[in-house]
């Protein structure tokens, strides 16, 4: 392969492992907090959810995530349709039939998303954007999952897909011993849930 290729495909491997430890590192913690928030609330009689969002580690975070939510579901629903078609238009991967419908998904939301940033610069309300943004971002994690268990573990699951032209269970490169495509873009449907979540938080 090309230079370029090396270059993007490490960069956007890259990508995706450090959000998948950010991500990782942000349910553990969360995890461990909400287990010691409830142990507290039991020893001390304090339960109230009041006092659970005060003592939240991630709350200036969460804060900042969901004000910038426009932004930032832009940003993260922009790279994953240049970095699919780079594979696809460039590099010449041809996507199979899963691959198509984690597209159908991602790709309408950096119009719902950049829609939304003109409102918001207007001051406009954005109505459903992010119900729409987590459907969509649930589906697409859903079959990207689904894929990279069945590429990964088992390929007969995705027999009736190979049947219809390009392997689902194909897989063209795997970087730091577990990035494949599948990989990229089921991360990049949790990132647009966790920013929809926060938003719904902040």
């Amino acid at each position: 392969m090309s230079p370029l290729f090396n270059f993007i495909t490490t960069l956007f491997s890259l990508l995706t492992l450090i959000a998948d430890i950010g991500i990782l590192l942000l349910v553990v913690w969360l995890g461990i907090w909400y287990v010691g928030w409830r142990m507290r609330a039991q020893s001390h009689g304090v339960g109230t959810a009041a006092n659970a969002r005060a003592a939240e580690p991630f709350r200036p975070l969460v804060s900042w995530v969901g004000a910038n939510a426009v932004g930032l579901g832009l940003i993260v629903s922009t790279l994953a349709v240049l970095g699919s078609l780079f594979f696809s238009n460039v590099v010449g991967f041809v996507p199979c039939e899963l691959c198509w419908w984690q597209r159908i998904f991602i790709y309408p939301q950096v119009i719902i998303f950049f829609m939304a940033l003109m409102y918001e610069r207007r001051g406009k309300p954005l109505g459903p954007v992010f119900s729409i943004s987590g459907v969509l971002s649930v589906a697409t994690f859903l079959i990207s999952a689904f894929q990279y268990y069945g590429a990964t573990f088992n390929a007969g699951a995705l027999a009736a897909c190979n049947i219809t032209g390009v392997s689902c269970a194909k897989t063209y490169f795997v970087d730091f011993g577990y990035v494949t495509i599948p990989i990229m873009s089921l991360t990049t449907a949790a990132l647009l849930l966790a920013i929809v979540m926060a938003r719904r938080f902040k």
